[in-house]
């Protein structure tokens, strides 16, 4: 129990996700005005944190050997943990996430969350492409982020109890924001360089695929957009919209005047604005 507990917290830190996914969850809920029981809720931010460390184990497994080579450090490759251990969390965690899917929403809308676990599963295999990051970062960030919006269809069709799909400015607006974080942790986490056991870089951070700048101004650039497409969700204060693409723009100036205090910076700036945006729908 202890390795399990010590691989959380380094590898996926249950609390802080949990309390992201929740504000998300009831964020959503009430901008598009429908407001369901507290622990359904509940529910679908478990469903959510649950896809979430899905995904974390594909990527033990994944990884395993570019990890082994290059991060020795990790608890797998030090023997803090086995791979086999992780395995059988991850088989647990994928039932609850099938039962929590099927206890929080309606039959009907169980094929949805079907397609994000089967695309999961093709991630998994790399979309069959040999060296696809290698071969392109971007279009790998691409293919991978996509995962997450048929998941949000399945979170906001579960909070409205019946299939939901955009259908005005206002409702791209607003699934679009609620989908921008997930990418900014993305590029957020790997916006620091990282080193192998010589000291030397490794090629798995976007700093060192994008440049220090070019990254920053991507993360910038989707802070921006959220500040922008906030304007068009209903009852979202305007002054708050404001502050984020001011803070956009903050961000977007530190990266071409002094890159290395925003990595330096980078989990913290990241945290603050991940977990910001969502609180921002339930003001």
């Amino acid at each position: 129990m202890k390795s399990v507990l010590n691989y959380f917290k380094e590898r996926f830190p249950v609390v802080p996700l949990f309390v992201f996914s929740f504000i998300t969850i009831s964020g959503i809920s009430n901008k598009i005005q429908i407001q369901p029981d507290q622990i359904r809720i509940a529910l679908l931010s478990l469903v959510y944190t649950s896809f979430l460390l899905h995904l974390r184990i594909l990527d033990e497994f994944k990884d395993f050997e570019y990890d082994s080579r290059y991060h020795s450090d990790r608890p797998i490759q030090r023997g803090a943990i086995t791979l086999n251990k992780i395995k059988y969390i991850g088989i647990a965690n994928f039932n609850v996430m099938v039962i929590t899917s099927i206890i929080a929403s309606r039959p009907s809308l169980i094929p949805l969350i079907v397609f994000v676990i089967v695309y999961s599963l093709i991630m998994f295999k790399e979309f069959f492409i040999e060296d696809f990051y290698k071969k392109s970062p971007t279009l790998y960030l691409i293919s991978h982020q996509i995962v997450f919006i048929p998941l949000y269809v399945f979170l906001y069709s579960s909070i409205a109890s019946k299939f939901w799909l955009p259908k005005s400015v206002e409702q791209y607006s607003l699934l679009i924001y609620t989908f921008i974080p997930m990418i900014l942790v993305e590029i957020g986490r790997k916006m620091k360089y990282r080193l192998d056991e010589h000291g030397n870089k490794t090629d798995d951070t976007y700093l060192v695929v994008w440049g220090e700048r070019t990254t920053i101004g991507v993360f910038s650039a989707l802070v921006i957009l959220s500040g922008l497409l906030s304007f068009f969700v209903q009852n979202f204060p305007s002054f708050a919209s404001a502050l984020i693409v001011l803070l956009g723009l903050c961000l977007a100036a530190g990266g071409m005047i002094f890159p290395k205090k925003i990595i330096k910076f980078n989990m913290v700036i990241t945290v603050v604005v991940v977990l910001g945006l969502p609180a921002l729908l339930l003001v």
